[in-house]
Protein backbone atom coordinates (compact mmCIF):
# COMPACT_ATOMS: atom_id res chain seq x y z
CA UNK A 1 0.00 0.00 0.00
CA UNK A 2 1.83 3.23 -1.68
CA UNK A 3 1.14 6.37 0.86
CA UNK A 4 -2.71 5.53 1.53
CA UNK A 5 -2.89 7.58 4.22
CA UNK A 6 -2.19 10.59 2.19
CA UNK A 7 -4.65 8.67 -0.11
CA UNK A 8 -7.64 9.43 2.14
CA UNK A 9 -6.32 12.89 3.12
CA UNK A 10 -6.54 13.78 -0.01
CA UNK A 11 -9.82 12.53 -0.87
CA UNK A 12 -11.34 14.22 1.85
CA UNK A 13 -9.89 17.63 1.53
CA UNK A 14 -10.32 17.26 -2.08
CA UNK A 15 -13.09 15.66 -2.92
CA UNK A 16 -14.62 17.38 0.16
CA UNK A 17 -17.18 14.05 1.34
CA UNK A 18 -19.76 15.87 3.75
CA UNK A 19 -20.23 14.72 7.41
CA UNK A 20 -21.31 16.56 10.61
CA UNK A 21 -19.78 16.83 13.14
CA UNK A 22 -19.77 14.53 15.62
CA UNK A 23 -19.33 15.02 19.30
CA UNK A 24 -16.97 11.81 20.32
CA UNK A 25 -18.52 11.36 23.45
CA UNK A 26 -21.34 9.97 21.86
CA UNK A 27 -19.33 7.25 19.79
CA UNK A 28 -19.08 4.34 21.78
CA UNK A 29 -15.83 2.52 21.40
CA UNK A 30 -16.47 -1.52 21.89
CA UNK A 31 -13.56 -3.31 22.42
CA UNK A 32 -12.79 -7.21 22.64
CA UNK A 33 -9.87 -9.59 22.39
CA UNK A 34 -11.26 -10.97 19.07
CA UNK A 35 -12.50 -7.32 17.32
CA UNK A 36 -12.38 -3.52 17.87
CA UNK A 37 -15.13 -1.06 16.68
CA UNK A 38 -16.82 1.76 16.79
CA UNK A 39 -20.54 2.14 17.07
CA UNK A 40 -22.19 5.11 15.57
CA UNK A 41 -25.33 6.86 16.92
CA UNK A 42 -28.69 7.47 15.24
CA UNK A 43 -27.99 10.44 14.90
CA UNK A 44 -24.84 10.85 13.48
CA UNK A 45 -24.63 11.76 10.03
CA UNK A 46 -23.70 9.18 7.61
CA UNK A 47 -24.49 7.77 3.92
CA UNK A 48 -26.39 5.18 4.22
CA UNK A 49 -29.79 3.72 3.17
CA UNK A 50 -32.71 4.19 4.92
CA UNK A 51 -35.03 6.44 6.34
CA UNK A 52 -35.02 5.61 9.75
CA UNK A 53 -31.70 4.76 12.06
CA UNK A 54 -30.72 3.21 15.30
CA UNK A 55 -27.97 2.99 17.70
CA UNK A 56 -26.69 -0.94 17.33
CA UNK A 57 -26.35 -2.40 20.45
CA UNK A 58 -23.49 -4.41 21.70
CA UNK A 59 -25.49 -7.82 21.78
CA UNK A 60 -26.70 -6.85 18.32
CA UNK A 61 -22.69 -6.55 16.77
CA UNK A 62 -22.00 -9.76 19.09
CA UNK A 63 -24.18 -10.95 16.31
CA UNK A 64 -22.94 -9.68 13.37
CA UNK A 65 -19.38 -10.71 14.62
CA UNK A 66 -20.39 -14.27 14.80
CA UNK A 67 -21.67 -14.15 11.31
CA UNK A 68 -18.73 -12.55 9.95
CA UNK A 69 -16.58 -15.43 11.86
CA UNK A 70 -19.19 -18.06 10.25
CA UNK A 71 -20.41 -16.80 7.28
CA UNK A 72 -17.68 -13.79 6.09
CA UNK A 73 -15.67 -16.91 3.77
CA UNK A 74 -18.71 -18.06 2.07
CA UNK A 75 -19.96 -14.80 0.53
CA UNK A 76 -16.21 -13.96 -0.04
CA UNK A 77 -15.99 -17.15 -1.95
CA UNK A 78 -14.82 -14.86 -5.81
CA UNK A 79 -12.55 -12.78 -3.61
CA UNK A 80 -13.24 -9.81 -5.43
CA UNK A 81 -10.16 -6.87 -5.72
CA UNK A 82 -8.19 -9.27 -3.37
CA UNK A 83 -5.11 -9.92 -5.73
CA UNK A 84 -2.89 -7.92 -4.71
CA UNK A 85 -4.01 -7.56 -1.14
CA UNK A 86 -5.17 -9.49 1.84
CA UNK A 87 -7.67 -12.33 1.79
CA UNK A 88 -10.56 -10.78 3.54
CA UNK A 89 -11.71 -13.87 5.74
CA UNK A 90 -8.29 -14.64 6.37
CA UNK A 91 -7.28 -11.40 7.91
CA UNK A 92 -10.86 -10.84 10.04
CA UNK A 93 -9.01 -10.04 12.82
CA UNK A 94 -6.81 -6.99 11.48
CA UNK A 95 -9.49 -4.69 10.02
CA UNK A 96 -11.17 -2.09 12.60
CA UNK A 97 -15.13 -2.05 12.42
CA UNK A 98 -17.46 0.78 12.29
CA UNK A 99 -21.20 0.36 12.65
CA UNK A 100 -24.12 2.08 11.99
CA UNK A 101 -27.86 1.15 11.97
CA UNK A 102 -31.01 1.69 9.59
CA UNK A 103 -34.15 0.10 8.57
CA UNK A 104 -34.41 -0.67 5.47
CA UNK A 105 -37.58 -0.32 3.26
CA UNK A 106 -39.13 -4.00 4.06
CA UNK A 107 -39.25 -3.57 7.95
CA UNK A 108 -35.42 -5.22 8.41
CA UNK A 109 -33.35 -3.93 11.20
CA UNK A 110 -29.48 -3.76 9.18
CA UNK A 111 -25.95 -3.50 10.32
CA UNK A 112 -23.71 -1.51 8.06
CA UNK A 113 -20.33 -2.61 9.11
CA UNK A 114 -17.60 -0.39 7.61
CA UNK A 115 -14.49 -2.18 7.84
CA UNK A 116 -10.78 -0.60 7.53
CA UNK A 117 -7.08 -2.02 8.21
CA UNK A 118 -5.98 -1.58 11.31
CA UNK A 119 -2.25 -0.53 10.65
CA UNK A 120 -3.02 2.29 8.53
CA UNK A 121 -5.95 3.85 10.63
CA UNK A 122 -4.58 3.16 14.45
CA UNK A 123 -2.53 6.04 13.69
CA UNK A 124 -5.19 8.57 15.15
CA UNK A 125 -8.98 8.11 16.50
CA UNK A 126 -10.48 9.92 13.48
CA UNK A 127 -12.11 5.92 12.73
CA UNK A 128 -13.73 6.79 16.27
CA UNK A 129 -15.29 10.08 14.91
CA UNK A 130 -16.36 9.73 11.53
CA UNK A 131 -17.39 6.98 8.99
CA UNK A 132 -14.34 6.42 6.55
CA UNK A 133 -14.71 6.88 2.85
CA UNK A 134 -12.24 5.53 0.53
CA UNK A 135 -12.79 5.49 -3.11
CA UNK A 136 -10.35 2.74 -3.39
CA UNK A 137 -7.62 0.73 -1.75
CA UNK A 138 -8.23 -2.81 -2.38
CA UNK A 139 -9.86 -5.50 0.44
CA UNK A 140 -7.82 -2.87 2.65
CA UNK A 141 -11.05 -1.11 2.95
CA UNK A 142 -14.27 -3.22 2.49
CA UNK A 143 -17.84 -2.87 3.85
CA UNK A 144 -20.82 -5.42 4.62
CA UNK A 145 -24.85 -6.04 5.62
CA UNK A 146 -25.80 -7.71 8.00
CA UNK A 147 -29.71 -8.40 8.44
CA UNK A 148 -30.34 -8.63 11.97
CA UNK A 149 -33.84 -10.53 11.31
CA UNK A 150 -32.54 -13.00 8.94
CA UNK A 151 -29.22 -13.25 11.15
CA UNK A 152 -27.38 -13.12 7.26
CA UNK A 153 -24.32 -11.33 5.88
CA UNK A 154 -25.03 -9.68 2.25
CA UNK A 155 -24.06 -7.05 -0.30
CA UNK A 156 -19.83 -7.49 0.87
CA UNK A 157 -18.37 -4.43 -0.92
CA UNK A 158 -15.25 -4.52 -1.43
CA UNK A 159 -12.87 -1.14 -2.68
CA UNK A 160 -11.25 -1.28 -6.18
CA UNK A 161 -8.80 -0.21 -7.91
CA UNK A 162 -6.32 1.65 -6.25
CA UNK A 163 -5.34 5.61 -7.51
CA UNK A 164 -2.46 6.27 -5.43
CA UNK A 165 -0.45 9.04 -6.30
CA UNK A 166 -2.71 11.29 -7.63
CA UNK A 167 -2.94 14.81 -6.75
CA UNK A 168 -5.42 17.70 -7.30
CA UNK A 169 -6.15 18.58 -11.11
CA UNK A 170 -5.92 22.33 -12.36
CA UNK A 171 -9.75 22.47 -11.59
CA UNK A 172 -11.35 21.40 -8.56
CA UNK A 173 -14.70 20.48 -9.38
CA UNK A 174 -18.15 21.44 -10.63
CA UNK A 175 -21.42 20.73 -9.52
CA UNK A 176 -24.95 22.56 -7.78
CA UNK A 177 -24.22 21.88 -4.32
CA UNK A 178 -22.20 24.88 -2.45
CA UNK A 179 -19.23 23.36 -0.58
CA UNK A 180 -18.89 24.20 3.35
CA UNK A 181 -16.78 27.19 4.21
CA UNK A 182 -14.85 25.01 6.68
CA UNK A 183 -13.36 21.50 6.73
CA UNK A 184 -15.44 18.36 5.56
CA UNK A 185 -16.68 17.47 8.39
CA UNK A 186 -18.66 20.84 8.17
CA UNK A 187 -20.49 19.68 4.92
CA UNK A 188 -24.48 19.71 6.11
CA UNK A 189 -26.01 19.44 2.54
CA UNK A 190 -25.57 16.26 0.63
CA UNK A 191 -23.77 16.31 -2.35
CA UNK A 192 -25.08 14.61 -5.53
CA UNK A 193 -23.92 12.16 -8.42
CA UNK A 194 -23.40 16.02 -10.21
CA UNK A 195 -21.05 17.12 -7.91
CA UNK A 196 -17.59 16.29 -9.58
CA UNK A 197 -14.51 16.37 -8.52
CA UNK A 198 -11.02 15.45 -10.08
CA UNK A 199 -7.78 14.25 -9.38
CA UNK A 200 -4.73 13.08 -11.94
CA UNK A 201 -1.88 10.91 -12.50
CA UNK A 202 -0.18 11.14 -15.27
CA UNK A 203 -2.21 11.36 -18.24
CA UNK A 204 -5.29 10.13 -16.57
CA UNK A 205 -8.22 11.86 -14.96
CA UNK A 206 -10.36 10.87 -12.26
CA UNK A 207 -13.96 12.59 -11.87
CA UNK A 208 -15.15 11.67 -8.87
CA UNK A 209 -19.34 11.79 -8.57
CA UNK A 210 -19.87 12.62 -5.20
CA UNK A 211 -23.14 10.21 -5.00
CA UNK A 212 -24.45 7.20 -7.26
CA UNK A 213 -25.96 8.43 -10.79
CA UNK A 214 -29.51 7.80 -11.33
CA UNK A 215 -29.49 9.85 -14.19
CA UNK A 216 -27.16 11.25 -17.24
CA UNK A 217 -24.03 12.71 -15.43
CA UNK A 218 -22.64 15.74 -17.07
CA UNK A 219 -19.73 16.98 -16.64
CA UNK A 220 -19.19 20.58 -17.86
CA UNK A 221 -15.77 21.31 -17.90
CA UNK A 222 -14.97 18.18 -20.11
CA UNK A 223 -17.30 19.64 -22.82
CA UNK A 224 -14.64 20.19 -25.74
CA UNK A 225 -16.07 24.57 -25.59
CA UNK A 226 -14.22 23.89 -22.50
CA UNK A 227 -11.08 23.65 -23.92
CA UNK A 228 -9.42 20.61 -21.22
CA UNK A 229 -8.91 17.99 -23.59
CA UNK A 230 -10.52 15.55 -25.78
CA UNK A 231 -11.58 12.80 -24.31
CA UNK A 232 -10.32 9.33 -25.64
CA UNK A 233 -11.72 6.59 -23.11
CA UNK A 234 -14.12 6.64 -19.99
CA UNK A 235 -13.84 3.58 -17.82
CA UNK A 236 -16.22 3.09 -14.70
CA UNK A 237 -13.55 2.18 -11.55
CA UNK A 238 -14.25 -1.17 -10.10
CA UNK A 239 -16.55 -2.65 -13.11
CA UNK A 240 -16.42 -4.54 -16.35
CA UNK A 241 -18.99 -2.45 -17.78
CA UNK A 242 -18.72 -0.87 -20.79
CA UNK A 243 -20.02 2.76 -20.64
CA UNK A 244 -21.92 4.69 -23.01
CA UNK A 245 -21.00 8.51 -23.12
CA UNK A 246 -20.02 11.26 -25.86
CA UNK A 247 -18.28 14.28 -25.60
CA UNK A 248 -20.22 17.18 -27.59
CA UNK A 249 -19.57 20.77 -26.71
CA UNK A 250 -21.79 21.48 -23.61
CA UNK A 251 -20.36 18.73 -21.20
CA UNK A 252 -18.86 15.02 -21.43
CA UNK A 253 -22.59 13.25 -20.44
CA UNK A 254 -21.90 9.48 -19.06
CA UNK A 255 -24.91 6.91 -19.39
CA UNK A 256 -26.41 5.62 -15.92
CA UNK A 257 -24.61 2.32 -15.37
CA UNK A 258 -26.97 -1.24 -14.66
CA UNK A 259 -24.65 -1.39 -10.95
CA UNK A 260 -22.47 0.75 -9.87
CA UNK A 261 -19.40 -0.54 -7.03
CA UNK A 262 -20.35 1.76 -4.34
CA UNK A 263 -23.46 2.74 -2.72
CA UNK A 264 -21.82 6.32 -1.65
CA UNK A 265 -20.01 7.88 -4.84
CA UNK A 266 -18.37 6.51 -8.22
CA UNK A 267 -15.43 7.22 -9.86
CA UNK A 268 -14.49 7.83 -13.60
CA UNK A 269 -11.13 6.87 -15.15
CA UNK A 270 -10.94 9.25 -18.22
CA UNK A 271 -8.00 9.21 -20.92
CA UNK A 272 -7.31 12.37 -22.88
CA UNK A 273 -6.31 12.17 -26.19
CA UNK A 274 -2.72 13.03 -26.74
Amino acid sequence: MKKLSTFILLITSVCGFGQNKTDSTIIKHYKTNKFDCAIFPENSFALLPGKTRFTPTRQEIDNAETALETQLKALNSKRPNQGSSPIIDENLQKYLRQYFGYIDENGNRILFINCLWRKENKVNDGWLRNRIIVLDGGSYYWNVKFNLNTKNLFELDVNGEAIYGTRPWKLFGEGPTESASGSFSDQKKPFTAQDIRFTTKGDLLYAIALGVPASTVSIKLLGTKAGNGAVASVELMGSNEKLSWAQNADALTIKPSKSYPSENAVVYKISLKQ
